[in-house]
């Protein structure tokens, strides 16, 4: 995700609060113009990201990615950078927030497709679980030749 998008990429799962994250290097890299003390305080900022996504982590829906750009991101305030984010649920039905964060001139097109991609991927597995718990229960209500 991270090295395909060349961002910092963040999965945070809100009921274990707990976030991957990788990527920094891509973002790094990105913001080549960008003066150390610059860096520096976006590095501070990503340390405590998870805190931020579990404030703010309710802005995005399954309905599809939103985009923040400058100083208009709760996550990461800083004018030359932009976040992409949105909310699905995991195989085991856990809610997990995806986040993208790179510099403005970041691809656009190609992130709003993987996180498109990214719905369609869970959504899928939402359906095959649904579907294995609704053979299980019929196996358990006609177990014995009845229907329960």
């Amino acid at each position: 995700f991270s090295e395909g998008l060349k961002v910092f990429g963040v999965s945070y799962e809100k009921d274990a609060g707990e976030a991957k994250k990788e990527g920094l290097r891509f973002l790094v890299e990105g913001l080549e113009k960008q003066p150390v003390s610059g860096i520096s305080e976006i590095i501070g900022e990503l340390e405590s990201i998870e805190e931020k996504i579990s404030r703010f982590g309710d802005f995005f829906s399954e309905d599809g990615p939103k985009v923040f750009i400058g100083q208009r991101n709760p996550f990461v305030k800083n004018e030359n950078l932009a976040v992409i984010g949105s909310r699905y649920r995991s195989p085991g039905g856990r809610e997990v927030v995806v986040l993208a964060v790179g510099p403005k001139r970041m691809n656009y097109q190609k992130a709003i497709g993987v996180f498109k991609g990214l719905a369609i991927k869970a959504k899928k597995s939402e359906n095959k679980i649904n579907i294995k718990s609704d053979k299980k229960s019929q196996k358990i209500s006609t177990k014995n030749g009845r229907r329960k």
